[in-house]
């Protein structure tokens, strides 16, 4: 939540609210794992209320502004070995590289879990070289991949870098 009064307040509120609701809540077998759902749904609701605080407009755009904007992203690269650090980032379970090429991956729960889940310790298979295509402003990366469930995955990594110090983001694609 960022820090221990925001989520006070948050788990005062769900109590309130499960107080209010009590008499058409009266047959919940699992209380406690039912509270704990409430607050970890409340907490997310908290963040992405934050998130779409963050907001701005770039060249027409909603972009995600971060605190620390100068650390995401990386410049003086290929749109390709951008993808590459990415992927070796998530096969390593580099964390960190693979929060430096995604906007707001901090910021979001849900994609930092399902990103660790699904790509950590994946296995390259192949990168192939960039493109461009219709009017998106960056670049697709085609790639293949094993992932740790044994699944292979090829789609093309899109990147971009139409920010103000021109680093290489993942925009989509995996």
């Amino acid at each position: 939540m960022g820090n221990r009064e925001e989520a006070e307040d948050v788990v005062q509120e769900v109590m309130i609210r499960i107080y209010q609701e009590r008499e058409n809540k009266q047959h919940i077998e699992q209380a406690t794992s039912y509270a704990f759902r409430m607050v970890f749904n409340a907490c997310l609701d908290q963040l992405r209320k934050k998130a779409k605080n963050n907001f701005e407009q770039l060249n027409g755009k909603d972009v995600l502004v971060i605190d620390n904007d100068k650390h995401i992203g990386i410049a003086g690269i290929t749109s390709e070995e951008a993808t590459k650090r990415f992927f070796v980032g998530c096969q390593t379970e580099d964390w960190k590289t693979v929060r430096q090429l995604i906007p707001g991956f901090a910021n979001f729960i849900q994609l930092e879990l399902i990103v660790k889940a699904e790509y950590g310790g994946l296995t390259i298979i192949s990168l192939g070289k960039s493109f461009k295509s219709g009017q998106y402003p960056g670049e697709f990366v085609p790639y293949s991949i094993r992932l740790k469930s044994g699944n292979i995955k090829k789609m093309n990594l899109a990147l971009r870098r139409d920010n103000p110090e021109k680093k290489w983001v993942v925009d989509g694609g995996f």
